[in-house]
């Protein structure tokens, strides 16, 4: 995946929220880039050490996946869910902050790029990682590579509004998670890995995604407005043909003939709302870092 416009707003969103300079956010997105191409839908099955998928930014997976869908539905009921870039971002920060205090220590104390990157690949310790030894993980130079380019790209449009619009357009809920954390999920919500979440999109929005690599869905209002406006046309339909065929019949039996006896069609207008539905570019790219 090329640096581009996604990528710089990344890195800018990790500025101005989360306070870190611009090469330790460099460094951040120039990881997330080789994990997850900066899907936040990727998913890499059966990749975390215990079988458990590796999914979303940072490819989180086991326990540490468990723990973001938790905050992810806490943040849905508490009415504070943005959308689903910057809530995983959210969550990379509240892991340094937390869980994963050692690596965001060794984060905000880098004095370069290549030390933050470092620092930010024990985030999220890939195969050949070592604490002696960070730059042997694998896609090291990819990574640090990333994160070199975004410390010279400019984005397209004042402020990377293109990239704010397309981050912004991922609002729909997506489990994601990374590591080499060990647990089976037993219980909750939202299984692992599972990225379509979208129970009320019909076989013409799937087969309209797969068509054209778009990514549309229906949210719980607009099924709830498409059934209710579908019960009224149904019944609007049922009183249609009742006063057509009474029409019919008068006329056929009118006092006045008519030399043209055929049924009057009456056109019916749909009243049913627009359907608005959310779109995203992008897709898998590659899975995983791979």
């Amino acid at each position: 995946m090329a640096v581009n416009d996604r990528a710089f707003y990344l890195k800018r969103y990790l500025m101005d929220t989360h306070n870190l300079s611009d090469f330790q956010a460099a460094a951040v997105v120039g990881n997330l880039i080789q994990e997850s191409s900066l899907n936040t839908g990727a998913v890499n099955r059966g990749d975390g050490r215990d079988g458990s998928n590796s999914i979303g930014l940072a490819q989180w997976n086991g326990e540490r996946a468990r723990g973001l869908n938790s905050y992810l539905d806490e943040r849905r009921k508490a009415g504070t869910f943005t959308n689903d870039t910057e809530a995983q971002l959210d969550y990379i920060i509240h892991e340094l902050n937390t869980t994963e205090k050692a690596a965001g220590d060794r984060l905000r104390k880098s004095q370069s790029l290549e030390d933050a990157t470092a620092a930010f690949v024990g985030f999220e310790r890939p195969q050949g990682w070592s604490a002696a030894n960070p730059t042997n993980a694998h896609g090291w130079n990819n990574r640090y590579g990333y994160a070199k380019t975004l410390m010279g790209y400019s984005p397209n449009g004042e402020n990377g509004q293109a990239a704010q619009m397309q981050a912004l357009a991922q609002s729909n809920p997506t489990p994601s998670a990374s590591s080499q954390s060990t647990p089976t999920p037993t219980d909750g919500n939202v299984s692992i890995g599972k990225v379509d979440l979208h129970p009320n999109d019909g076989v013409a929005v799937r087969l309209a995604n797969k068509l054209f690599g778009n990514d549309w869905h229906i949210s719980d209002d607009q099924k709830s407005d498409i059934d209710k406006s579908a019960g009224l046309l149904g019944d609007a339909a049922k009183l249609f043909a009742q006063e057509t065929d009474s029409i019919n019949k008068t006329i056929q039996n009118g006092a006045r003939p008519r030399q043209d006896t055929g049924p009057v069609q009456i056109a019916m207008l749909s009243s049913a709302p627009t359907l608005m539905m959310k779109k995203k570019r992008g897709g898998l790219g590659g899975l995983g870092g791979y």
